[in-house]
């Protein structure tokens, strides 16, 4: 039987050896593809757990404003990019990880994070902004799963 990656609320369920972890989005740094499996990293943790999904399918579950696919097999959280590299270009992570950005995304990238500049949906992230910008993420989740029973915790 194949075990799935569970979309809730404000965190994922990811399946494991001896059952399944919760982890918040907001801890989610970026997600490597790597066929037929993600590697997902999240902050303060050592270890990649690897999970069978689509990059697609990923996207549509995560929320829109803090992620951004960056090339074909990168997905990153936007709160955890610290430096930009034009040429080639490149995104520096803040655990020092630099990943590849795909000359198709650059404007789409530039946009997305000037939205976010200084104010982060994900305020146990972000130390300069108030409570209020939490309601971004908490209103995207609400709203993308607020039909599903299944997603109730």
């Amino acid at each position: 039987m194949k075990r799935e990656i569970k979309f809730h609320r404000l965190k994922m369920e990811i399946p494991v050896k001896n059952g399944e972890i919760a982890r918040y989005y907001s801890k989610l740094m970026y997600v490597e593809h790597d066929k037929p499996f993600c590697k997902f990293y999240f902050e303060n943790e050592k270890t990649a757990y690897m999970v069978e999904i689509t990059l697609k399918r990923l996207m549509e579950n995560l929320p829109p404003k803090a992620f951004f696919q960056c090339n074909r097999r990168t997905i990153i959280n936007i709160c955890y990019y610290m430096n930009y590299c034009e040429k080639p270009p490149t995104i520096i992570m803040d655990n020092g990880k630099e990943l590849n950005l795909s000359y198709r995304k650059i404007a789409t990238f530039k946009k997305q994070k000037a939205e976010l500049a200084g104010v982060s949906p994900l305020c146990n992230r972000c130390y300069s902004c108030s409570d209020n910008n939490c309601l971004d993420l908490l209103n995207y989740s609400q709203e993308k799963h607020k039909n599903n029973a299944s997603f109730g915790k």
